[in-house]
């Protein structure tokens, strides 16, 4: 076994929960795409930040909290909680709204 896999043993459980947390904000993106649903919340210089984003953003957290309350997150719209936790998860859903 490596030292990877001893630090954390549940990686394949931890990819998959990735995987549908990405899956279910696409989904999403892709419904407020479809219905033609693009809202500027925030404006700035070189922030644009979209309804669409915030949503994304929304719902992945709430998938992750529910499998893994006790890890951290840093998100792009939201901010930084708890980083010192062996676990933290960094999410940015819809990147490139502004080049």
């Amino acid at each position: 076994m490596s030292a990877t896999a001893a630090a954390c043993p549940a990686l394949d459980q931890i990819a998959a929960l990735a995987g549908t947390a990405a899956r279910a904000a696409g989904a999403l993106l892709a419904d407020i795409r479809a219905r033609g649903d693009i809202q500027v919340k925030v404006r700035e210089r070189h922030d644009v930040k979209l309804a669409a984003d915030v949503a994304a953003e929304q719902c992945i957290q709430e998938l992750l909290r529910a499998a893994r309350p006790a890890d951290g997150m840093l998100a792009e719209e939201s901010g930084a909680a708890a980083l010192e936790r062996a676990g933290v998860w960094i999410i940015d859903p819809l990147d490139g709204t502004v080049n």
